[in-house]
């Protein structure tokens, strides 16, 4: 698509820049492996081949054995989504009556970052948590092969009542010939059926993926055998009720033609594909018309057609999208980039939450309008669309929004409860009621069903648009998860009325009620001012109910009987309202329930693993994964079939200790990133339960020990915990950055003691150098400087140029001492910024990074907090501005950390960082320890290699995969493996004992 796109092998990418065991006496710590995820083995043939041997075996689907022998199994576990599609309610009365109903958005973007890596949980929090659902009806997982894209993304899209396509395949005079592919879909069987035409229904069946996408810019999918292979396809799906089967194919053409109309759309009524136009520069082809036309002669429908926009700006002819009736029965796509989404890399921010907070106001004015109000939008423009900001003036302020051209969607069906903890699915922490229990987190499969209006905000009982209040998410505070909705006052008014929710459901036992939960955000007791809204069908007056005053300055959750509404009433639109608010009003949300008697047993937890991903002498990382009893060869679960909504991951220290969550998940497997172990002699115990679909009944928790590896062989966690940063290896362009984005040289100047750091080579690895050994002694109130130079590349000695001169650089200096780093510049906000500098030029080269020392001088300023700091310096590539944070993950760039003493006799400024909730968290809800199942301790595997002898112990099962992911061999209860028969290279060594699995690395020599 304009551009190349190959898929990587990325799990070995990232394990090789990791330090394995070499082929001599050495022993290693276990958890030596930070890699997370290994997709290596993950190909579409070996994929369709197991479900051929399933059906050829009598069943639907391959048996866990099958799976694990493929070497595929736990990473398939995130690959899956047991999230049904939600069932959309009627639009008819949608908030813009001008749109044409049945338009849809197609969103052919990458998720997160990295091909075939980005979107899966993680411990980054600074990642991308899309939340637009409520428009967009199929998204494209563009940077994932096909059959790959995370299940944590579906889960999310599958709440609200969006398709997700399962990945790639990609045909163009860069990626590939289509030959292969044509020639594995041509094969038959006896009876003339297509061999892998029921195997893909059944394996898209079990990831719970709707679909198939591809970039098709080549020639082959008018073949005969391709169109009909996809007709097969449809008419399997229509046949067994899988209404939202997608074949997608973007190819050259802008126009849908009589001559192609057959293999990219359908003839006769029967459906081959569904067609993404190609786009007319960046802007949509002027044809939609005549391909309208085209797509109804030949199907009686146009659904299932979309006319292309390049995601590389958005100044486009929007204004042609409802030139006539005929137009507007023309879908709209939006395709950028292979790599990241374009709405977050042009993204931006100081910091992570202000990174955060500034990608979700993007996303506002991209879909409800510039405004960030759907109701009252700018008019429609095809010039003047700013991706960027201009000044102080936000992206995107003059776009008239999606909503424009899209009606919104709501997939809030059925019967109570309705529950949202407005949780966007990333925190930078974890909180259980407003209290921390576990560190950074990203899971998309936490984010909550999003608000159907965004943002909806009227005058109090009118539909006047508003301005009073702005209602927004915030990552600075938390009630359960990682987010909350911050509502705050921008003016005086008697009431503002924030409508949230189109709905459709009902109560069917006993009495209503709601729980909310509320905090007062400026960290002080007030009233509340704050009101529940709820309206029943076919009664257009809301009915109010009284939050409750805020009684302290912490979270609190207040229960709310609903009088007047009864089980049978339904319900078509929550909403809050706020009294006599003014530009002081700061009130944050963290919970919204709305639920009755009804109760509901959910299946219970089985086979219960647990990975040791990372693990140092004060914490621990878990890659979990358990099932459910009822999936066969024949039937896969949905969480719904076993009134689930979903499962809770808790943590205790010992057999007796105190239990908090520390994640929540609607898939059957997570990752839960640096679990707190402050004492060598802590007894990690991990527990996962499932939670019923009537929110308040809990199956038994199933307990996984872990025996920690001996202290001695654990790597220490830095006392000083700034938060890591380092090189994206996910995202393009990592070997330039480890080959020539370095500093050559930093040095300080008119310190009490400066300090100058030197290198003459790469880092390597995460291009990243810890020199905090070298401490620059400053005082407050002292002018200083800081010197630093980047390598310089040259195409006789590196045969290349592109060095950090390509990079954007920014410095900062903890000045408080909260271990944070203020993104505001110090020049700017002496009070409070601790960002001391900014290098290079957006989209640009910058040569001075690397022709000359820069030269950056700055004030210590004279309330600076006494006592050990931090200075950092990162740099990351000119094109991603959004990459460049102080913590996180940069992209193609290079980081540096060097020690900071700060002296002096002023009083120093505070190191309280937010309004967070202190204090040890409850123990969950429903915890009934007797009901609990302890599975039996697995005492720590480890392995030792001498010479091309590798020893085993505690080890039930051990698999050693080759660098290209292939399966060498499988040890049932090793003690000794003579590793002879290996070739020289690099290996993985995966270790299992009882259900714990730990994962060693070996290089032979």
């Amino acid at each position: 698509m304009k551009r190349n796109h190959v898929l990587t092998s990325l799990a070995f990418a990232t394990l090789l820049t990791s330090t394995p065991v070499r082929g001599f006496a050495q022993q290693q710590s276990e958890t030596a492996s930070t890699d997370i995820y290994d997709f290596s083995k993950f190909d579409e043939k070996l994929l369709l081949d197991l479900f051929v041997t399933a059906q050829e075996n009598g069943r639907k689907y391959p048996t866990v054995a099958e799976l694990k022998a493929a070497g595929i199994y736990e990473e398939l576990q995130f690959v899956r989504s047991h999230v049904a599609k939600r069932k959309l309610i009627d639009n008819a009365d949608r908030l813009i009556p001008g749109t044409y109903a049945e338009r849809e958005l197609f969103l052919n973007l990458p998720m997160a970052v990295g091909k075939g890596i980005g979107g899966y949980p993680s411990k980054s929090f600074a990642s991308d948590n899309f939340s637009f659902w409520n428009y967009t009806n199929l998204w494209g997982s563009w940077n994932h092969s096909l059959f790959q894209a995370p299940g944590a993304w579906a889960d999310a899209a599958h709440k609200n009542g969006t398709d997700i396509l399962s990945g790639m395949k990609f045909f163009d005079s860069k990626s590939g010939n289509p030959r292969a592919w044509i020639a594995l879909l041509s094969q038959k069987k006896s009876d003339q059926t297509y061999k892998y035409a029921q195997p893909l229904i059944n394996l898209l069946r079990y990831l719970g993926m709707d679909g198939i996408n591809y970039n098709w810019e080549a020639m082959g999918y008018s073949n005969g055998d391709v169109v009909n292979f996809h007709r097969e396809l449809y008419a399997i799906a229509q046949k067994e009720g899988f209404d939202n089967f997608h074949i997608m194919i973007y190819t050259v053409n802008s126009t849908l033609g009589g001559w192609d109309a057959p293999a990219l759309f359908g003839s006769n009524g029967k459906r081959t594909a569904e067609l993404m136009l190609n786009y007319s520069g960046s802007g949509f082809t002027y044809n939609m018309r005549q391909s309208v036309m085209m797509a109804e002669s030949v199907m009686k429908t146009s659904k299932g057609l979309y006319a292309g926009g390049w995601l590389v700006g958005m100044d486009k002819n929007w204004s042609h999208l409802s030139s006539d009736e005929v137009t507007k029965r023309c879908g709209i796509a939006l395709w950028g980039e292979h790599d990241q989404s374009r709405f977050w890399s042009y993204n931006s921010g100081k910091g992570p939450h202000d990174l955060m907070s500034n990608y979700q106001m993007l996303l506002e004015r991209a879909f409800s309008g510039g405004y960030r109000n759907p109701a009252k939008r700018p008019a429609v423009a095809d010039q003047g669309n700013n991706l960027r900001w201009s000044g102080s003036t936000p992206p995107l302020s003059t776009f008239a929004g999606l909503a424009t051209w899209i009606p919104e969607r709501s997939a809030i069906g059925g019967n109570l409860p309705f529950a949202t903890y407005f949780n966007l699915g990333n925190g930078e922490r974890y909180c259980y009621k407003g209290k921390k229990t576990g560190g950074a987190w990203y899971n998309m499969a936490n984010q909550d069903i999003v608000p159907t209006y965004r943002w909806l905000v009227y005058e109090g009982g009118s539909t006047n648009v508003s301005t009073a209040v702005q209602p927004e998410f915030t990552n600075t505070d938390a009630y359960m998860g990682g987010s909350c909705l911050m509502l705050t006052g921008k003016q005086a008014a008697a009431q503002t009325d924030v409508v949230l929710y189109k709905t459709d459901i009902q109560g069917t036992k006993g009495n209503i009620y709601a729980n909310v939960a509320i905090k007062n955000g400026k960290g002080a007791e007030q009233v509340s001012n704050l009101y529940l809204l709820v309206r029943v069908k076919g009664n257009p007056a809301w009915k109010e109910f009284a939050v409750g005053d805020v009684a302290t300055k912490q979270w609190e959750e207040k229960r709310i009987p609903l009088t007047g509404i009864n089980s049978g009433d339904v319900i078509d639109r929550i909403g809050l309202r706020v009294k006599n608010s003014d530009a002081n009003y700061k009130m944050y949300v963290g919970k919204l329930l709305l639920a009755d008697d009804f109760k509901a047993e959910p299946k219970p937890v089985e086979d219960f693993t647990v990975q040791v991903k990372e693990e140092t002498k004060k914490s621990l990382s878990v890659k979990a994964a358990w099932t459910i009893a009822g999936e066969d060869g024949q039937r896969v679960l949905t969480n719904a079939d076993a009134n689930i909504d979903h499962f809770e991951l808790l943590y205790k220290n010992g057999e007796k200790g105190k239990v908090s969550e520390i994640a929540r998940t609607t898939q059957w497997a997570t990752f839960v990133g640096d679990i707190d172990l402050p004492n060598a002699g802590d007894a990690p115990f991990v527990g996962v339960r499932a939670v019923s679909t009537d929110l308040k009944t809990y199956s038994p928790v199933v307990w996984q020990p872990i025996t920690r590896a001996k202290q001695e062989l654990l790597p220490d966690l830095p006392e000083e915990d700034y938060g890591t940063v380092e090189l994206d290896m996910a995202a393009d362009g990592v070997a330039t950055a480890q080959k020539v984005r370095f500093l050559t040289v930093v040095k300080t100047e008119g310190g009490l003691q400066d300090i100058e750091y030197n290198a003459s080579k790469p880092v390597g690895g995460k291009n990243y150098v810890d020199a905090t050994h070298l401490v620059w002694r400053v005082k407050q109130g002292q002018t200083v400087k800081i010197k630093f130079k980047g390598y310089e590349a040259t195409e006789y000695a590196d045969n290349t140029t592109d060095d950090l001169r390509y990079c954007l650089g920014k410095g900062w200096l903890d000045l408080n001492g909260d271990h944070v780093f203020n993104g505001n510049l110090l020049e700017d906000n002496p009070d409070a910024g601790e960002c001391l500098f900014n290098v290079g030029k957006y989209k640009s080269s910058t040569i001075y990074n690397v022709q000359s020392l820069q030269e950056k001088t700055f004030t210590i300023p004279n309330d600076a907090r006494v006592g050990k700091s931090r200075l950092r310096i990162v740099f990351s590539d000119a094109w991603f501005e959004g990459a460049l944070q102080p913590v996180g993950k940069f992209n193609k760039g290079f980081a540096i950390d060097l020690g900071v003493m700060i002296e002096g006799t002023n009083t120093s400024r505070s190191d309280k960082s937010g309004n967070w909730d202190e204090g040890q968290a409850d123990q969950p809800e429903g915890l009934d320890i007797t009901n609990s199942i302890t599975n039996a301790a697995a005492e720590a595997s480890t392995l030792q290699v001498d010479g091309r002898s590798m020893t085993f112990a505690h080890v039930e099962q051990a698999w050693i995969f080759a660098v290209d992911g292939t399966l060498v061999t499988t040890l049932h209860k090793p003690s000794s493996f003579d590793a002879s028969v290996l070739p020289k290279g690099v290996y993985l060594v995966k270790m299992k004992n009882k259900n714990v699995v730990r994962v060693g690395k070996i290089t032979m020599k």
